[in-house]
């Protein structure tokens, strides 16, 4: 009987050796990053054409990461800057171009430490109804570890191109 009580000891000690070995890699390469509006200036307007929100991505994580970028309506659960009905808010066209305004199509690779600058570009479709907003979730979603993502949220009210 000691000998098999032994056997299980010394099994159950290499199992928790492994067990915090392997939580202590995990967490020391767990992937953290920040994404931000430059300036943290995450209200804007929109009449004719186009805005552009500059967006910082910093890879805060100790390894490489690739993130993969994403804008999600949050029009339902947002409170509006001037508290008016957010059940009026409207949808509005986003996409993501790099620093020379090229459009990003593919996840954006980082070092550990790196940031990177690169816009969300805000289109109003022709048949958006004026003086209403529009609330936009921006997610960079990362590669090494599935469930990470980082998010800012930005502000878009339409404007009357009517009136000045």
């Amino acid at each position: 009987m000691k000998n098999n009580s032994t056997f299980f000891e010394k099994n159950v000690t290499i199992f928790f050796f492994f067990l915090m070995f392997s939580t202590t890699i995990f967490s020391q390469n767990g992937c953290k990053a920040t994404l931000v509006v430059e300036k943290n200036n995450n209200i804007s307007t929109i009449n004719k054409g186009s805005i552009y929100y500059p967006l910082v991505l910093t890879n805060t994580g100790n390894q490489s990461d690739s993130f993969s970028v994403s804008a999600i309506n949050i029009n339902g659960s947002c409170n509006n800057n001037d508290q008016s009905d957010s059940s009026l808010n409207v949808n509005l066209s986003f996409s993501f171009l790099d620093k020379n305004l090229t459009p990003i199509n593919t996840p954006i690779t980082l070092s550990a430490n790196e940031s990177i600058l690169f816009y969300a570009k805000v289109d109003k479709p022709i048949s958006t109804n004026v003086k209403r907003w529009n609330c936009t979730r921006i997610e960079a979603q990362s590669s090494n570890c599935s469930n990470y993502k980082t998010q800012t949220d930005v502000q878009t009210f339409v404007l009357d191109p009517n009136e000045d």
